[in-house]
C-alpha cells in the first residue's frame, strides 16, 4: 500500500515517509467494514495513533479525488493506483509499507466454468508483477510517484 497526499501537503516533497508523520492528518479510507479500512486502522495503531477518518468511499478514484481536494491523506493499494492524478502525490512508506493479501477461492470438487481458471491465471500474473520490488510495478508510469526504491 502507498500513501496518497495532496500536492500542497507539507510532506509532499519527501520521497519516503513514515506513517507516524501523518498522525495529525485527516484520513480518507474505504468504508469501515472493508478489509482495506481495517488494515489502515491496524497500520495506524502500529504506528502509535488513531486515524482521524474524515471521509469514507469504496471507490479509489473517489478517494484520490478527496485527497486531491485536501480532505485528507490515504493509504491506497497498488492495484488501485493504475490511474494516477496530477494533483495527488504517491509516496512509499518507510521502513516497509503495509502489505495486503489478496485471496482467490474456488469451490472444491466441482467443475469450474472455463473463465475461473483463466481468472486465477490472470490474478497469479498480476501478483508476480506487483510483488514488492518487481520491475512490473503498476506505479512506474503514475505522475507524482516516487519509485519504491527511492
Amino acid at each position: 500500500m502507498f500513501l496518497a497526499l495532496p500536492c500542497e501537503h507539507p510532506l509532499a516533497g519527501e520521497q519516503r515517509l513514515r506513517l507516524e508523520q501523518l498522525a495529525g492528518d485527516a484520513w480518507v479510507q474505504t468504508s469501515s467494514s472493508s478489509a482495506c479500512a481495517r488494515q489502515v486502522v491496524r497500520s495506524a495503531h502500529a504506528a502509535g495513533f488513531e486515524p482521524n477518518v474524515a471521509f469514507e468511499s469504496d471507490d479509489y478514484q473517489t478517494v484520490q479525488g478527496l485527497v486531491a481536494a485536501g480532505v485528507g491523506v490515504a493509504l491506497i493499494p497498488e492495484l488501485a493506483l493504475t490511474a494516477g492524478r496530477e494533483d495527488v502525490v504517491i509516496r512509499s512508506l518507510s521502513p516497509a509499507p503495509p502489505a495486503r493479501q489478496v485471496i482467490a477461492a474456488v469451490p472444491a470438487g466441482t467443475r469450474l466454468v472455463p473463465a475461473a481458471p483463466a481468472m486465477l491465471g490472470i490474478l497469479e500474473e498480476a501478483a508476480r508483477r506487483l510483488r514488492p520490488g518487481s520491475a512490473g510495478s503498476a506505479r512506474a508510469d503514475l505522475p507524482n510517484s516516487a519509485s519504491p526504491s527511492a
